[in-house]
């Protein structure tokens, strides 16, 4: 599992880019449910910075 969060300022604007992956085997259910809650996490991580920047 892999996953990396860039975040700078543009002007008066922050621009944050949220990036992960995540190898799992060839279950296609597996790798669904697996995907799902891995972009979760990277949204409510995104989301975490965010808040932390108002």
């Amino acid at each position: 599992m892999e996953c990396g969060l860039v975040l700078f300022r543009q002007g008066d604007y922050w621009i944050l880019y949220g990036a992960g992956a995540v190898k799992t085997n060839d279950s296609f259910f597996l790798k669904k449910r697996v995907n799902t809650a891995f972009v979760n996490r990277i949204k409510d991580f995104s989301m975490y910075f965010i808040k932390k920047l108002n």
